[in-house]
């Protein structure tokens, strides 16, 4: 449905709750509706206590959304689904003073990560969410010392121990560091040696009353199949890498709410650019494929070789491939030309002429 999001000023005129009403277009882009003032009153309409915005300079209705009294709404963070309109809308209220005081508070200091302070980290990183600079703090105290790693230890005594509690509260902290949102967080918990124990984090949902058994499909029922060989390991690793992310992401993450979307944007990036470097590395083994086989044929075979590629478009193909600089920094154009002896096929050595000018140019 339709999406709006209020946002507080950053000065306020009035004691009246002052907002700004943003529409969520097509393009998933924010549009301004205007500047009012928000307030709640029953709406015979909508048969129930509603929101309200009315625009501060006609007094025109800018929003009116039923209450869902479903819904848990936060103090800095409201979101809400009015099924009588199909609208959504987000709102922020924070204080000029909370502002502040999150501004110049100090880092948060972060529990013990032990097993009988669990309970107080959950509790300390949702109270975190609703608020970006909190989440910002919590982000960086996590990445700064060192938490995930720890984090994962303690699940391994949990899942060892088989304590249900300890384990639930993991749950909840590790999809709570999902939603801070940040690249440095990732990079550590999609390693190698972590990927599979924040996936078995995560099978501990405590909404559930049996534990989910992701790692167990993973490394017994999922099998991967070269469609073509692979032979580099990086791009090997960098494969499985992107499969378990995609799999985190569609599989084992709750459906996130509208707030929580927003909160996963870094996710969705880190997912897409794997991919394309991955499609960079396969461009890259190709050619040095191509360069390397064309060096095991006959020189009359070698030349009707390029003259069937020459025909078929692959050589100017190449050439778009070399302009648009993929290969730059990852395949020395002149070892290139260096394989392809001195009579090669023309087209071939024009090729990679361009991509060796490009570079230099």
């Amino acid at each position: 449905g339709r999406e709006y999001r209020l946002q507080s000023p950053a000065r306020m005129t009035d004691t009246r709750r002052r907002v700004k009403v943003y529409t969520l277009n097509e393009d998933r882009q924010w549009d301004d509706r205007g500047t009012g003032h928000v307030s709640s009153c029953y709406v015979e309409r909508l048969k129930g206590t509603s929101l309200l915005v009315r625009a501060e300079s006609d007094g025109s209705l800018l929003l009116e959304s039923k209450i869902n009294p479903n819904t848990a709404y936060q103090k800095q963070q409201v979101q809400g689904k009015d099924p009588s309109v199909d609208i959504t809308q987000e709102v922020v209220d924070e204080s000029e003073e909370e502002r502040f005081d999150d501004m110049s508070s100090p880092g948060l200091e972060l529990p013990p990560c032990e097993l009988n302070r669990l309970e107080d980290l959950a509790e300390m990183v949702a109270s975190s969410l609703p608020s970006p600079l909190r989440r910002e703090k919590l982000a960086l105290a996590v990445e700064n010392e060192g938490y995930i790693r720890k984090l994962l230890e303690l699940f391994r005594v949990c899942e060892d121990l088989e304590n249900r509690e300890g384990l639930h509260h993991l749950y909840e902290i590790i999809k709570g560091i999902f939603l801070l949102n940040r690249t440095a967080l990732f990079e550590v918990m999609f390693s190698d040696e972590c990927i599979m124990d924040v996936i078995g984090c995560l099978e501990f949902d405590p909404a559930l009353p049996q534990p989910r058994r992701h790692r167990e499909f993973l490394t017994k029922t999922a099998r991967f199949k070269e469609v073509i060989p692979i032979s580099d390991p990086d791009l090997r690793q960098k494969i499985h890498q992107t499969y378990r992310v995609q799999y985190i992401q569609d599989m084992v993450l709750p459906t996130p709410s509208v707030f929580e979307e927003n909160m996963l944007s870094t996710l969705h990036s880190f997912i897409f650019f794997n991919k394309v470097e991955i499609v960079g590395m396969l461009q890259v083994n190709f050619l040095k494929e191509f360069c390397a086989f064309s060096q095991t044929l006959q020189p009359q075979n070698r030349d009707a070789f390029f003259k069937t590629l020459s025909n078929m478009g692959i050589l100017p193909a190449l050439e778009v491939i070399l302009l648009m600089g993929l290969l730059r920094t990852l395949l020395d154009p002149e070892n290139m030309l260096a394989t392809a002896n001195v009579s090669l096929n023309t087209a071939l050595r024009s090729v990679i002429l361009v991509g060796y000018q490009f570079r230099c140019g």
